[in-house]
């Protein structure tokens, strides 16, 4: 380029100018290198993706050297550093256009698009694309895996549109007849996934890359000469024209805003302008730069939700609990006032009884809709359904993977919703496969079905599947219904499946156990109880028992729970010592040990809930009747391990129930 005032070189110098700025202000990382595989430019994301140190970076740096540094600190897997490097190197000297995605050593997620410079040298961009790679796993590992080719087929569509996308890109390249460094400025700005742009103090755009449709959705060419007015529509330049006129007063502005793309669809931009001193320290312009941020801003709001959820959760559970308690005092006192009023009073007794009921059906309604959807139970012969699913899913094991089925009864019917009771199944079944071909590959997946009866449990069945995998480590037996929980490899599993099996058996009022079968694989338990119609008002026929020497003590913060359960007791011509929190309570049945039964709520104030005290209690008296009560949602976590130890008994109740309850945990 000749060094004259001519108007070219001065439209090619603020060029250079606009780039330089716009290589700073861009958040992919970049390096460029000569047709000699010499640093000559970088960025500082590039140091930031890479870790790299300051002192080992400068322009003039042998691709070589880096490579080989990068090598030795693993960034390209396990293998001898020298020949990988080396590997890399040979593949670079042939400047050819390339695109390709890899996972770091920190687990983070890139994509690699390099593009040839005509005096042989090239550009690389670096993208950190972990979220949307992590995404389309998620899709992925969530799928029932019926849909396995779809989904295979979505990621190959997914990764070679990238790619396609990446080529385009390199394509749009246009031959230049221009000097051989103005030609690599213009690589560069056409390779920058964002919009990079000039825009002088009448508004007025003086320099823009290639961008701007794919970050805008809107099309527009040619923007250089046009004003912001004439480039976007009205209500958007109103927004913009404000926060370019704080940047021509000297601060850099970040705003975010939307745009109605081609489609009707509404974009999320961010946009930021920094402005451009001249010598005499007046801002002469702004340097612009926009990305889209939908995705971000999509992800956001789905972080936000879930808190809300999450908090929306915590407070419907205290919701359920203290209306449960009212609701129980309630009901236990209008039963008692039915015995002292006369006839033309019942009436009002009954409508007050029937209104109470309805607001444990309001509450019971509540938990369903906050913790799972609603479950569209139906009679389902339990009997059919595995075997018909069995035969299913065996067709999609591999020769050196069988599976057993083997059912106690036939004809076992109950009220269920079949399509979530397949899905969870299936999932069970999913997971046993992966443990086995994770093990050796070969093995066993085992499914049992058998009706369980006992006297802290409604009658219902069991299923258990079974593998002769590795086993659950104990972590995994600890924590494998929590959401998001996962041993699986990263890309494999969401930790979703087990939590999801969990809550649809808490709503259908069963539970779920992993642990270890007795050949060391694992095994899963799901109890699913037999319903039968309630009747609260009937009288329960129940064989009398001996209510001398027992002596029942009543731990509830609650005074109103506490007089209604004594006076159930009263009723019941059994004695009672009250304790209003967990201290005394301990205190109590350590030093009277006259003390045979204990009936505790579960929550109350305090670090200790009612299942801790009964644990504690068990270690002074081994042989402690004990019976917990709760309001809390089926699908709250400390109902699991309650349900296992101890007989549950869930508010409201009334005194036939009550009486029932007790009478079984007395006499057990």
């Amino acid at each position: 380029m000749r060094a004259d005032n001519s108007k070219e070189a001065r439209d090619l110098a603020a060029e250079n100018l606009v780039v330089q700025q716009g290589i700073q202000l861009i958040q992919q990382a970049l390096s460029i290198f000569d047709s000699d595989m010499k640093l000559l430019v970088y960025n500082q994301r590039f140091l930031e993706m890479f870790d790299l140190p300051e002192e080992l970076i400068f322009p003039g740096l042998s691709f070589l050297d880096l490579t080989l540094f990068l090598a030795r600190r693993g960034e390209f897997g396990p293998g001898d550093p020298t020949e990988l490097a080396h590997d890399r190197v040979e593949r670079a000297s042939r400047f050819e256009a390339h695109y390709f995605e890899r996972s770091r050593p920190n687990n983070r997620r890139i994509s690699v698009e390099g593009h040839p410079l005509e005096d042989g040298g090239w550009v690389t961009i670096y993208s950190d694309i972990t979220e949307a790679w992590r995404n389309e796993q998620v899709l992925r590992a969530r799928s029932d895996e019926l849909s396995d080719k779809l989904l295979r087929r979505t990621g190959q569509l997914s990764e070679t549109n990238r790619t396609l996308e990446a080529t385009n890109r390199a394509l749009l390249k246009a031959k230049s007849e221009l000097e051989i460094s103005e030609n690599r400025i213009r690589a560069i700005t056409r390779a920058v996934p964002a919009h990079i742009a000039y825009i002088d103090t009448t508004f007025t755009y003086q320099f823009s890359n290639n961008r701007f449709s794919s970050v805008m959705g809107i099309d527009r060419h040619d923007l250089v000469g046009k004003t912001i007015s004439g480039v976007f529509p009205k209500r958007i330049a109103n927004l913009i024209i404000p926060q370019l006129k704080a940047a021509f007063a000297g601060k850099t502005v970040t705003f975010s805003y939307e745009v109605e793309n081609v489609k009707g669809e509404i974009q999320s931009v961010r946009t930021t302008f920094s402005p451009d001193f001249g010598k005499s320290g007046v801002a002469q312009g702004a340097f612009v730069q926009s990305l889209n941020v939908s995705a971000e801003m999509a992800a956001t709001e789905i972080q936000l939700r879930a808190k809300r959820l999450e908090t929306t959760n915590q407070l419907t559970s205290g919701l359920a609990h203290d209306f449960s308690n009212i609701l129980t005092v309630i009901l236990g006192n209008l039963e008692r006032l039915g015995k002292h009023v006369d006839e033309p009073h019942r009436e009002l007794l009954r409508s007050t009884e029937q209104a109470a009921r309805r607001g444990t059906r309001i509450i019971d309604n509540l938990m369903s809709y906050v913790f799972s959807q609603k479950l569209d139970s139906k009679s389902t012969n339990i009997s059919k359904l595995l075997r018909d699913l069995i035969r299913l899913f065996a067709s999609s094991l591999s020769s050196s993977i069988s599976i057993q089925l083997d059912i106690e009864t036939e004809d076992i019917v109950l009220q269920l919703d079949e399509g979530a009771f397949q899905d969870a199944l299936l999932n069970l079944l999913f997971n046993a496969r992966d443990a086995i071909e994770t093990h050796d590959g070969e093995g066993v997946i085992t499914v049992t079905a058998r009706l369980e009866s006992s006297a802290n449990q409604q009658a219902g069945i069991l299923i258990s599947v079974s593998d002769t995998g590795q086993g659950f480590s104990q972590d995994a037996i600890l924590k494998g219904t929590e959401p998001f929980f996962t041993t699986k490899p990263q890309g494999k599993g969401t930790g979703l499946g087990l939590s999801m099996v969990h809550g649809f058996l808490e709503q259908s009022g069963g539970w779920l156990q992993l642990k270890n079968s007795n050949n060391g694989g694992g095994q899963v338990d799901l109890y699913i109880p037999i319903e039968r119609a309630e009747q609260p008002n009937a009288a329960l026929d129940q064989p009398h028992f001996e209510t001398e020497g027992h002596l029942i003590l009543i731990v509830d913060d609650d005074p109103e729970m506490r007089t209604l359960i004594r006076n159930y007791l009263g009723d019941l011509r059994l004695p009672c010592l009250e304790a209003d929190g967990a201290e005394e309570a301990l205190t109590l049945v350590k030093q009277v040990a006259e003390i045979t039964g204990v009936i505790s709520d579960i929550i109350m104030p305090g670090t200790l809930t009612g299942v801790d005290l009964a644990a504690q209690w068990r270690q002074y008296h081994p042989e402690l009747a004990i019976m917990l009560i709760t309001g809390l949602p089926r699908q709250h976590k400390l109902l699991q391990s309650a349900r296992e130890n101890h007989t549950i008994l869930r508010k409201p109740f009334d005194k036939d129930v009550f009486k029932q309850t007790l009478m079984k945990v007395l006499t057990s």
